[in-house]
């Protein structure tokens, strides 16, 4: 049975996918690059005794066209509808037609890690493909050694994350809340945790929208879904159990 919330959302995401597709199929009719010949060139002289030719990376980004970041901007946004789909899916109070949180803290958990998985695979994913497409010259260093260096930092993001979200669910209210929520009798205590959750907010945002035109278009569901989560964590913590009814 579809949910009044569920069919409220349908034609803003049925928007959001033609955009998508059309982006993606004139993103297709672009040529991979202004002139192959110069690629070509580009290609087999990148190197000298010394390394890298000086100014190769920027001749190859010249040579490049919007194919690829109209395509991969086309499936981010697609991704992007199927993820608010689900979120709403997922997480909505058909009686209040509200989105709400989590009811239960391991679902915090559980979409931080998925988070964190698919970022990572997102760049990974970047890196071979971005290979594929001969970004990288032949005698540059092979790229295991970047694809070791984003697997530390996301296994330390994993541990950080886990800890601090750990501290952070003993501050939660009753479950779930609205996710829009704000204590109105206590105004303060609502802008004061909102702050750093919108500085939060703001600089995934930033990188999802950065990442969605970028080969690393994979990450954009992760994208949605820490949006989502950040926006839980802060409605969680402005609940409470003794003034539910004060949380809008």
């Amino acid at each position: 049975m579809i949910r009044s919330l569920e069919r409220l959302a349908a034609a803003p995401l049925a928007v959001m996918l033609t955009v998508a597709a059309g982006l993606f199929v004139y993103g297709s009719t672009i040529p991979v690059h202004t002139d192959h010949e110069l690629f070509r060139a580009l290609r087999l002289n990148a190197c000298d005794a010394n390394g890298v030719v000086d100014g190769w990376y920027e001749q190859m980004a010249a040579n490049e066209t919007l194919r690829y970041p109209f395509m991969q901007s086309g499936v981010s946004l697609a991704l992007a509808a199927l993820t608010i789909f689900v979120i709403i899916c997922l997480f909505s109070d058909d009686s209040r037609q509200r989105l709400v949180t989590p009811s239960r803290k391991w679902v915090y958990f559980a979409l931080g890690i998925g988070v964190i998985g698919l970022s990572w695979v997102s760049q990974i994913f970047s890196l071979v493909k971005d290979l594929d497409r001969g970004i990288f010259p032949q005698c540059a260093d092979t790229i295991i050694i970047p694809a070791q260096a984003i697997t530390i930092f996301y296994l330390g993001l994993s541990v950080l994350c886990l800890v601090v979200g750990a501290a952070l669910t003993f501050g939660f209210g009753r479950l779930p809340a609205a996710l829009l929520a704000w204590r109105k009798d206590r105004l303060w205590v609502s802008v004061i945790v909102s702050l750093p959750f919108a500085c939060i907010g703001g600089l995934i945002a930033f990188l999802g929208v950065a990442g969605a035109a970028s080969s690393a278009f994979l990450g954009t569901p992760a994208a949605i879904v820490a949006l989502y989560l950040t926006e839980a964590t802060r409605s969680a913590l402005l609940a409470s159990a003794s003034s539910a009814r004060e949380v809008e």
